[in-house]
């Protein structure tokens, strides 16, 4: 498979793993230096750095993913000067930090013990022990029932309180379900 520069460029700007030999430090010290008046009252730091790592996805123009790439498909430049891949690896078994919603709303009522089995079945086949997980459920209100943990017993205990929302009013503004999801992902 050929990829195209743009694809390569596409694919270090987005999440494989390779790590790239950087410039020597001579390199770094032909830079110009910083002068006191550019640098303001900020402290410059200088640093030899002989290894990078570079985490990238690759993904087609339909958003699928290309798998199977080598060290070969890429090409890694700094300041124009192409640099040499000293080592490359997939990364498949990376962390996830994921949120669970759960629609606990009065129409959902007759619904909260399927929500709630399917749910312990995602954590407890899905979930690894380096993945966490939180979990909003929403109805009047979004309320955070369990905050990130990696611990399944956890996150199926918080899904065992969940009871159907009957307050009037109906589901509340889906943009403070994805503002509460941001918030928790952010932090």
């Amino acid at each position: 498979m050929e990829i195209t520069r743009r694809a390569a460029a596409l694919a270090l700007a987005s999440g494989l793993v390779g790590i790239v030999r950087g410039q020597e430090s001579e390199t770094i010290s032909k830079r110009r230096p910083v002068t006191e008046a550019e640098s303001g009252d900020q402290p410059v730091i200088r640093v030899d750095v002989n290894l990078v790592n570079l985490f990238c996805t690759v993904r087609r123009h339909n958003g699928k993913l290309v798998p199977n790439l080598t060290q070969d498909d890429f090409r890694v430049f700094e300041d124009g000067q192409e640099q040499n891949v000293t080592a490359f690896s997939r990364e498949t078994d990376l962390p996830v930090k994921l949120g669970m919603l759960v629609d606990i709303s009065g129409s959902q009522r007759n619904l909260i013990g399927t929500e709630r089995d399917a749910a312990s079945a995602f954590f407890s086949n899905v979930m690894r022990r380096q993945d966490e997980a939180f979990l909003l459920a929403f109805g009047h209100d979004t309320d955070l029932v369990q905050d990130f943990t990696s611990s399944v017993p956890k996150l199926q205990a918080a899904l065992d309180t969940l009871q159907g929302d009957m307050r009037a009013g109906g589901t509340g503004q889906p943009a403070y379900r994805l503002a509460a999801c941001q918030e928790r992902l952010a932090a």
